[in-house]
């Protein structure tokens, strides 16, 4: 399904955000780390633009490990480590509110068929 324009830009937007997280140059409210998981995992395919937030030598390391796997299945590996990385800074962050949301983030992850994603 494409995105519209709009909603393009929101999902670059929360994937932005992502990497803001991980320098952890600014807090959210734990409302919006919450909506930049869910958008993480519902545009998961994303990810890829930004190399899964990997340095070169690093994803051609993950390529060579998981070459038996078809590209769908090792853009699904990759991302999946990605959002579970934001999350584990988002836990840090906000433990007992995102705590609550675990069973909606893995929902969200098996529609998307994460099966790497852990909360």
């Amino acid at each position: 399904m494409a995105l519209s324009s709009q909603n393009k830009a929101a999902v670059y937007y929360n994937l932005f955000l992502s990497t803001i997280i991980i320098y952890k140059t600014v807090k959210f409210t734990e409302e919006k780390y919450f909506n930049i998981l869910i958008s993480l995992i519902e545009n998961y395919t994303t990810i890829q633009t930004m190399k899964y937030g990997l340095e070169e030598k690093v994803l051609e390391h993950f390529k060579e490990q998981f070459e038996e796997e078809s590209a769908e299945s090792l853009d699904k590996i990759l991302a999946s480590r990605y959002i579970n990385k934001i999350l584990t800074l988002v836990y840090y962050e906000c433990n007992e509110y995102i705590k609550t949301k675990f069973p909606t983030l893995l929902a969200n992850a098996a529609v998307h068929n994460l099966t790497d994603f852990q909360a």
